[in-house]
């Protein structure tokens, strides 16, 4: 999919980078497991009480922001990324 958005192929679809998210929740349940209050910024209701949560938005990866958002990240290398692009083309760091 990366490499069709690199080439300016549109995919059509949203990627949730897992690595922010993952350090989000790690952070998150650090504070739980010390007794720290955890920052939310919303509450759901599960059907039998309110549950305070942190609500993360999805982050929309196009041809702009790919190289910021996937490779600047770690979520993947930009030789993988940008493999079907001329290397001449590639962004620079």
């Amino acid at each position: 999919m990366h490499g069709r958005l690199a080439s300016g192929l549109p995919n059509g679809g949203r990627l949730e980078v897992p690595a922010h998210y993952l350090r989000l929740a790690a952070a998150a349940a650090v504070k739980f497991a010390e007794g720290k209050e955890v920052e939310t910024n919303s509450v759901i209701n599960n059907g039998r009480i309110d549950v305070p949560s942190l609500l993360i938005e999805p982050v929309s990866v196009n041809k702009d922001n790919l190289y910021e958002i996937i490779v600047k990240s770690g979520f993947h290398k930009k030789e993988d990324v940008y493999k079907y692009v001329p290397r001449s083309e590639w962004p620079t760091d």
